[in-house]
């Protein structure tokens, strides 16, 4: 199973020691989902290596699972049939 990270928003270090996060109300309701009958947005937040132009110094993302394609698989001869031989190739 794969998952992609989609980048919902940006956030600082504040002044005592926490991290302010800003997530658009159109994320929340894209990402979030339903558990024990209440709205909930589950996500991630790291540090980036350096600050960008606005001095963000975390990103915030959330993690989509990817459907992996399905495995192609050769069809299988069923046991004990031989494998026909013929002498006329055409070579």
């Amino acid at each position: 199973m794969a998952f992609e990270k989609i980048y919902i928003g940006k956030g600082k270090t504040t002044p005592v020691n926490s991290v302010q996060c800003t997530i658009t109300k159109e994320n929340f309701d894209k990402y979030a989902h339903e558990y024990d009958g209440k709205l909930m947005l589950t996500f991630e937040v790291t540090e980036m290596r350096q600050p960008d132009q606005y001095g963000k110094t975390h990103t915030v993302y959330v993690n989509n699972r990817i459907s992996e394609p399905a495995s192609r698989q050769e069809p299988k001869l069923p046991a004990g049939d031989p494998i026909p031989e013929t002498d006329d190739l055409p070579f």
